[in-house]
């Protein structure tokens, strides 16, 4: 799945997920079975991760963000990870992919928009302040153009106050 990102830029998700072993381990009756499960799991999911990593979902010159989805489609299963798989979880964020649930799809997309908001936000201040700039050196115009003509009025007045001075004493 592809979300279509400001300024063009797109950020991808992957929604296919192995869920056979996870299946496996809920209905399994023993321990053993479990923990073979389980494990079996944790390395489907590790797999999984690699395989996001191979494909072209991150490509920053090709109009994606840097980070790629990993969506988990359903809340116990991304739970289940979280509780037991850890370092998979620290793996694939070394990978540049964000594993995600329902719940946490929402937040991490509002994060990302938000970001992004920011930063455009952040290059308008940037343009904003380069107009101002611009607009400080023509008011320092203006004011030193208004200086000169109020000097040149103030002699300009003085030298006609002086003969009328003058004339209307005399």
């Amino acid at each position: 799945f592809t979300f279509k990102m400001p300024d063009g830029l797109k950020l991808n998700m992957d929604v296919k997920f192995p869920l056979d072993s996870y299946s496996k381990y809920i209905a399994s009756g023993t321990d053993v079975e479990r923990d073979s499960y389980q494990k079996a799991f944790m390395a489907d999911v590790t797999n999984h991760i690699g395989t996001i990593s191979q494909k072209e979902y991150i490509d920053p010159s090709g109009g994606t963000v840097d980070y790629v989805l990993m969506f988990i489609p359903n809340e116990g299963v991304y739970e289940f990870i979280y509780r037991n798989g850890e370092e998979v979880i620290d793996g694939a964020l070394q990978k540049k992919i964000i594993v995600c649930s329902p719940l946490t799809l929402f937040a991490i997309l509002s994060v990302i928009r938000q970001s992004m908001d920011n930063f455009a936000i952040s290059k308008t201040s940037g343009e904003i302040l380069e107009v101002l700039g611009g607009f400080e050196n023509q008011w320092k115009m203006f004011k030193d153009q208004m200086e000169k003509t109020e000097k040149q009025l103030s002699s300009f007045t003085n030298f006609c106050q002086g003969p009328r001075s003058t004339r209307t004493n005399q």
